[in-house]
């Protein structure tokens, strides 16, 4: 009969590590001895530190130089996290600091963020504002921490621009309408320089002053030549009825009437008398008309001014209007874009670095060779007893013939 079984005893196995005992040993130790050397060969590794923090400001812009106060919204670990730790942030910084042949891979595999310590308390995290480690190892100490002080602000960069990005196209705008409304209100200032360079309304306000006193002076004494115009005529009218009254007992025969030589004497002073008031009357009508043309030319040139003083007074109006608006768009750009500054100068304040990092004395303890040669030596020993059991696994079963019977 044939027993095959499946069960070790613990003192099969004794004697299974016992048999391979000698091979296992060399095995350990050469394999501690390796793990030995190979830690030893290897670099030291130094970790650096720095420490951030985001606080963005509880201050936003709403519109036309107003602000107003938001409850305070933060970036999560998560979000910085993916931020700090992208290709881009690698990239830009590697660029700023060329000093290392490290790639962007390879600066990734040796950076890690973590909430800072200083922001926890018995195992829970506060809340915000956030503030976090940038830890990065490598194996020179005054490397690393440059290294990572540049990344740092690569980062802070990063972030502030993008707390900046819903302020952007605000600004742009605000600076663009700011300076076209400057250049606008130049171009009006310069034109109402000008206008006053030859506004002279005063001027012709004196003049209308003293147009319009002449021609009060002219129709007095257009009134004054009427009224001696009508006397003139009146008394041209009594002298030639006197004298058509004497012409009427003229006698043929003076010599038989000597009795009238005192009427044609009364005559001819009739005639003088009359001879002077046509003239008296004439002239009178001669100064009456040009007097008439003065004042026709004084209220010609009346018109004349009134019409410019009434251009002058539109176009005083009309630039001053514009002026006093661009004036008031200029002065509430300016503020809209001092609150928009106040907003960023805010933001830009709102991520800061608490520490920087500095080059650190120890190197990392994980880098022990003895806590690695017997590590090395525990998992080779493992190994090595492997083969043995296998070799007593599939040996052949143990054949037991019957006993002969009685």
């Amino acid at each position: 009969m044939t027993v095959n079984t499946d069960e070790i005893s613990f003192r099969s196995l004794y004697l299974i590590i016992r048999r391979g005992l000698p091979f296992i040993v060399i095995v350990a130790l050469v394999a501690g001895t390796v793990g030995y050397f190979s830690v030893t060969r290897k670099p030291e590794l130094f970790r650096v530190s720095s420490t951030v923090i985001l606080a963005p400001p509880s201050v936003e812009f709403v519109g036309e130089g107003v602000l107003r106060f938001q409850p305070l919204v933060y970036a999560t670990l998560n979000q910085y996290k993916a931020l700090a730790l992208s290709a881009r942030v690698m990239a830009e910084t590697l660029e700023v600091y060329p000093e290392t042949n490290l790639t962007v891979s390879d600066l990734k595999a040796a950076s890690s963020i973590i909430r800072s310590a200083e922001q926890v308390t018995n195992g829970v995290e506060k809340g915000f504002p956030l503030v976090v480690d940038h830890q990065l190892v490598h194996t020179d100490p005054g490397t690393a921490a440059d290294l990572t002080n540049t990344w740092v602000e690569v980062t802070l960069t990063a972030v502030r621009e993008s707390l900046l990005a819903p302020l952007a196209p605000s600004n742009s705008s605000i600076v663009l309408r700011l300076q076209n409304i400057s250049e606008e209100l130049k171009t009006i200032e310069t034109e109402w320089q000008k206008f006053r360079s030859i506004d002279n309304f005063k001027l012709l306000e004196s003049n209308l002053v003293n147009i319009n006193q002449k021609i009060v002076k002219g129709t007095n004494r257009l009134e004054e030549l009427d009224s001696l115009t009508r006397v003139a005529e009146r008394e041209q009218m009594v002298l030639e009825s006197q004298l058509l009254e004497i012409s009427g007992f003229d006698d043929p025969m003076p010599d038989i009437h000597e009795g009238l030589l005192d009427t044609q004497s009364e005559k001819l002073e009739l005639e003088r008398k009359l001879r002077a008031s046509k003239l008296k009357l004439e002239l009178s009508i001669a100064e009456r008309s040009v007097l008439q043309e003065q004042l026709q030319d004084l209220v010609d040139t009346t018109s004349g001014l009134l019409t410019r003083l009434s251009e002058l007074a539109q176009k005083r109006e009309e630039i001053s209007r514009r002026l006093s608006d661009s004036r008031t768009s200029y002065r509430d750009l300016s503020a809209t874009s001092t609150a928009i500054q106040t907003v960023r100068g805010l933001t830009l304040a709102s991520a800061n670095t608490l520490s920087l990092a500095k080059p650190p004395i120890n190197p990392l303890r994980e880098n022990d060779p003895w806590h690695a040669a017997a590590l090395a030596a525990v998992i080779a020993s493992m190994v090595a007893t492997l083969p043995f059991f296998l070799r007593e696994t599939f040996q052949p079963p143990i054949s037991i013939k019957d006993s002969p019977a009685k």
